[in-house]
């Protein structure tokens, strides 16, 4: 596992989630439709990773799935390895049959969170997830949220509102019930309202 901490690992980390900011600023106003259209594909997945991991992992771990067991996070233990493939696909199939079904929060919560739950790289999941689902709540509103750096969702969740946002993965881990991801997309509803009227 790369060590994150020093201050040029710390500079690329930020570099790379800037850049991953504009490339999903740039896809949405280029591929986003009125009617909110989208086809979700595991290469999305995968370009964020890239973009985000690089210079910060091996470029065989960069935009690829994980080929070794992970840790527990807290008391969800992620798939084995040799599943992560099975899941994505999966993953990828559920998004598309809920695509039309979900709203732009509901749709980035269940994204945000189960991406999380699989964990299917070696390191960088947290802010892949949280990126690529802000991607798909733009795909599926139809156009870009105006935002400014610094107030974006993903960058919310990665900051001020991270605490929040781990207490809203390890409450829709338990499943117990229809309202799992309702934690979850209440932060999102949060972060995406500051983000709107902090222009």
């Amino acid at each position: 596992m790369p060590d994150e901490k020093t201050p040029e690992a710390l500079l690329r980390r930020h570099l790379n989630v800037h850049e991953a900011v504009g490339w999903i600023g740039e896809f949405a106003l280029k591929h986003a439709r009125q009617d909110g259209g989208f086809t979700v594909t595991e290469e999305h997945i995968k370009k964020i990773h890239f973009i985000c991991m690089s210079g910060l992992l091996d470029d065989a771990e960069t935009g690829c799935y994980r080929q070794a067991q992970l840790r527990p996070l807290g008391k969800h233990r992620p798939p084995r390895w040799e599943d992560v493939v099975k899941h994505m696909q999966g993953f990828v199939k559920e998004l598309n049959k809920k695509w039309y079904l979900y709203n732009p929060i509901q749709i980035g919560a269940y994204a945000i969170w189960r991406l999380n739950w699989i964990h299917p790289f070696i390191n960088g999941n947290g802010r892949t997830s949280r990126l690529f689902g802000y991607l798909l709540m733009n795909m599926r509103a139809g156009y870009k949220f105006p935002g400014k750096r610094g107030y974006l969702v993903p960058e919310q969740l990665g900051g001020k509102k991270h605490a929040q946002y781990v207490k809203a993965l390890r409450h829709a881990d338990k499943q117990a019930d229809d309202s799992y991801l309702k934690p979850m997309e209440e932060v999102l509803s949060e972060t995406l309202r500051v983000q709107l009227t902090e222009l």
